[in-house]
């Protein structure tokens, strides 16, 4: 069940827009394809994810941004990935944004997203998933990322592992949040 709305969550979770700027405790980074709305809207499947996520960590300030700046689509209309080139042009604009906000986690939502930031911020390489759903952290200078799946392949491909996938990744920010040991791995 797809929770679409905030009601009752927004005393307990905030979120920034791209307009205010103020440190954050997590940052969600992906991409997003829909023209006239804030990444990982609330009233997409993947927004509505990511707010089952956040919901569990009460008290957090959470963003949520996308890793290109523009809305890219195919020549029939459909949203599609970025070129490298199109991440390169982009990537200046994008990790300002992120350091502006002082982040201590930043959660990079998908392959693609997730072999830019973690390389290019945090000097890892991301060499995909094991399969499973719990996932690493890699710090560098004072920041712990996260590399995970994108919210939409959960709603799409795997979704019986949906509840596994919030809790994995509460338990892995919230970990990174209170300063606990996390577990590293030499495979992001």
């Amino acid at each position: 069940m797809a929770m679409g709305r905030l009601v009752g969550r927004a005393k307990r979770t905030r979120y920034s827009s791209e307009k205010r700027c103020r440190d954050v405790d997590t940052a969600f980074v992906g991409l997003s394809f829909k023209e006239g709305m804030e990444a990982l809207d609330s009233r997409t499947q993947s927004g509505a994810l990511i707010d089952e996520i956040v919901c569990g960590l009460a008290g957090i300030e959470c963003w949520r941004t996308n890793l290109v700046d523009d809305v890219l689509v195919d020549e029939t209309g459909r949203g599609r990935k970025p070129t490298q080139r199109e991440v390169t042009e982009s990537f200046p604009r994008f990790e300002a944004r992120v350091r502006k906000r002082h982040p201590r986690v930043v959660v990079a939502l998908g392959a693609t997203t997730a072999k830019h930031v973690l390389w290019q911020m945090a000097g890892a390489r991301f060499t995909g998933w094991s399969g499973s759903l719990q996932y690493e952290v890699v710090q560098s200078d004072g920041i712990a990322y996260i590399a995970a799946h994108h919210p939409s392949h959960i709603a799409v491909y795997r979704r019986r592992e949906r509840d596994d996938y919030i809790g994995s990744l509460r338990a892995v920010i919230s970990g990174a949040l209170s300063g606990l040991p996390l577990p590293f791995g030499a495979a992001v």
